[in-house]
């Protein structure tokens, strides 16, 4: 089972993840990039209530059985999302997303223009076992 680390950011902490490379920032936007949160979204507030003009894109197993979590955080950044394969597990997982207008918002084999920034989501493959690294080419 995995374990799930939940922690408040301090200013230090805010000030060090703006600088990161998991972060784009424009002039005057900022794109943060998530992965995995498996339903617990509290982490993210701190930084998203604090900043201005910030895209949130979740990167797979938001494992919602609502979309109540992304409309509240929908109040402070832009979302975005490439669906995991925790996202379809259940029958409220899989409504959460796809049976609500946030389906929209997934990037799975799309480009998008994100605060100014081109994002692609392109899926992952995994290869057949009997092929070797160059017979392997990308999914796009």
């Amino acid at each position: 089972m995995k374990a799930v680390i939940e922690k408040v950011l301090n200013e230090e902490e805010i000030s060090e993840l703006q600088n990161s490379p998991f972060v784009i920032k424009g002039k005057t936007s900022m794109i943060l990039f998530a992965g995995d949160p498996h339903g617990s979204y509290d982490h993210i507030y701190p930084f998203v209530r604090e900043q201005e003009n910030v895209a949130l894109i979740i990167l797979g197993d938001l494992q919602l059985t609502t979309t109540d979590e992304l409309d509240k955080l929908a109040q402070h950044c832009d979302i975005w999302f490439i669906h995991g394969n925790h996202d379809s597990k259940t029958i409220s997982a899989f409504d959460a997303i796809w049976g609500s207008e946030w389906q929209s918002r997934n990037l799975h084999n799309r480009v998008v223009d994100i605060q100014g920034t081109r994002i692609a989501g392109i899926r992952w493959c995994i290869p057949r076992a009997n092929l070797d690294a160059s017979q392997i080419a990308p999914c796009f």
